[in-house]
């Protein structure tokens, strides 16, 4: 009797033994398919991010990327535990702000998930909006491009603007050959009377060369010699009133040549 007591305790003994063995053995494979889990979705440079990883094989390591697989993104590797799971976590490198994609590599496999990059330089978000902005700027210069008809029509004779002083400026430069030559610097339009304000500068006039102003005035022609046999240097300038047109006429000796430039302002009424 004695030894069946016996027997019955060491049985008892065993399955208890064995209850216990089950309960703490983990399950050595991973149920369902691979998956990752990054968080926070979106992070700041600085910001430590953690990336969580289900159902990989037991016992392999992972390795992981931001953006691209290459050591230069590499961020580091992951062991996956007896549960088929991995943890991992890093600091958030300064980049441009936008997506960044986590990639996890179990070879020959990859498994992904994206965060947003958010902007910490307040620059980057005026640069971002006047982009966007763009649009609205073009549309408003085709409708300034659309309305340059109806400007040139308020200076007219009938527009509202038609008492405005009329302005034309210019700049030329322009040589003259061993012929008499001349040079039209304007003309004005129908027969208005203007005032032009004009610098002039010459070089290589020399002894017996010359250079006139000839214009009208009243309907009479008129002709002013600015530079005969020197030149105009430094540069001088005249004002005076005229009519129809504005022109330079001179002549270089045989041979030779002379070069003016000059520029102008020319006021009349419309």
């Amino acid at each position: 009797m004695s030894s069946n007591r016996n027997l019955s305790i060491a049985i008892i003994s065993i399955l208890i033994l064995s209850a216990f063995t089950t309960a703490t053995i983990p399950t050595t494979s991973a149920i369902g398919d691979p998956y990752i889990i990054v968080y926070p979705s979106s992070v700041s440079p600085g910001q430590t991010v953690y990336v969580r990883g289900y159902h990989f094989e037991p016992g392999n390591t992972v390795d992981i990327y931001c953006d691209v697989v290459d050591e230069y993104h590499h961020l580091g590797s992951a062991h996956v535990n007896w549960y088929g799971r991995f943890y991992f976590s890093f600091k958030m490198e300064e980049g441009y702000p936008g997506t960044c994609t986590i990639i996890a590599v179990n070879p020959p496999d990859a498994y992904t998930e994206d965060i947003e990059l958010s902007y910490t330089n307040p620059l980057d978000q005026r640069l971002v909006d006047l982009i966007g902005s763009l649009s609205i700027v073009e549309a408003k210069i085709d409708d300034i491009w659309g309305k340059v008809d109806e400007l040139d029509s308020w200076f007219g004779t009938d527009g509202k603007y038609n008492n405005t002083t009329q302005i034309i400026a210019g700049s030329d430069k322009v040589t003259f050959p061993d012929q008499l030559y001349f040079h039209s610097i304007i003309d004005l339009p129908s027969d208005k009377t203007a005032k032009i304000t004009i610098t002039i500068l010459t070089w290589n006039i020399d002894s017996g060369e010359f250079l006139d102003f000839h214009y009208f005035m009243a309907s009479v022609s008129t002709g002013e010699t600015i530079a005969d046999g020197t030149n105009i240097y430094p540069p001088k300038t005249y004002e005076f009133c005229f009519k129809y047109n504005l022109s330079l006429y001179g002549q270089a000796n045989a041979g030779s040549n002379f070069t003016v430039s000059y520029c102008y302002i020319v006021e009349y009424q419309p």
